[in-house]
């Protein structure tokens, strides 16, 4: 009797289950790998406090960056892929960066709840940069090591702001990077002033057109992401390389939007928009013409 009993409130357990897919029950997923600093978060200061987007986190301040949940919430909902985040934060800091943000559909997951691994300082390598570089980084010194998240880099792709973190070349061919990054500014209004005010420093975006690419670099990435997929079909090469090849191709490597960047852009911003109809806030476009910041 008690067996049926408990054959009975597994199958209860079954037939009530939301449905939701277990991110660490998908061997056969490609491994999405986030970064957060730069790539899905920036460091803001008091003056944005309260405005939408922006997550308190003791006492600081970070904005998370435009198409960052819906990229997110489409690969967690896709089975094709797998979610995880490896961040040179402390995991004191990472974990809770994790815990305050969600994902859309309407479970309020956050994104340490649909995370595959959670990778923090404590899990980069110390190395010993070459010895003719001067002045190395940190980026230099500390690794990450994507074999943490999968032994095999054949199914790996990490969204990055810094390559220079890549254990070794053959992980440099995993890491999508998107280029030089910029400090969040919430308006073209903002951007001048930042411009008038900050005239030395690089991280202020130097133009519009800058500007308008470093709010939508996610959706552009995800177009690449997708695209590459879809050219594997029909491609003896790996995902890595094909991934490689179109980012090539769209230009933001080098802080530009190239004819096929765009039409990439097009590509993960239609499959973001079905996650949330309302995601873009400012528009991509080659001149200030062209733009629009909506704030809601």
């Amino acid at each position: 009797m008690k067996k049926l009993l408990l054959l009975f409130f597994i199958l209860i357990s079954s037939c009530t289950s939301t449905g939701h897919r277990s991110p660490a029950n998908n061997p056969d997923a490609i491994d999405i790998v986030f970064d957060l600093d730069w790539t899905l978060i920036s460091k803001v200061d008091a003056s944005l406090k309260g405005r939408k987007g922006i997550i308190e986190i003791g006492d600081e301040l970070y904005r998370v960056h435009d198409w960052a949940r819906e990229l997110v919430t489409a690969l967690v909902l896709d089975p094709k892929y797998r979610v995880s985040f490896f961040s040179g934060g402390p995991s004191s800091r990472n974990i809770k960066v994790l815990e305050a943000i969600t994902i859309l559909d309407g479970s309020q997951r956050s994104f340490l709840e649909v995370s595959h691994k959670a990778l923090h300082r404590e899990d980069l390598l110390l190395v010993e940069p070459p010895a003719d570089l001067e002045n190395p980084a940190p980026a230099d010194r500390w690794k990450k090591d994507l074999k943490l998240v999968n032994e095999d880099l054949k199914k790996i792709v990490m969204f990055e702001d810094d390559y220079r973190h890549a254990l070794n070349p053959r992980q440099r061919e995993n890491i999508l990077w998107m280029g030089m990054s910029f400090y969040h500014i919430d308006s073209s209004k903002e951007l001048e002033e930042a411009q008038r005010v900050l005239t030395d420093d690089s991280f202020v975006p130097p133009s519009i057109a800058k500007w308008q690419l470093q709010r939508n670099k996610l959706a552009i990435s995800f177009g690449v992401l997708e695209q590459a997929l879809e050219d594997k079909k029909n491609s003896e090469l790996g995902l890595s390389e094909l991934v490689q090849e179109r980012l090539k191709e769209s230009g933001i490597e080098s802080n530009s939007v190239t004819k096929k960047g765009r039409n990439f852009f097009d590509k993960g911003s239609a499959l973001l928009r079905a996650v949330n109809p309302r995601a873009q806030k400012v528009a991509l476009e080659s001149n200030c013409h062209g733009l629009i910041s909506l704030f809601f």
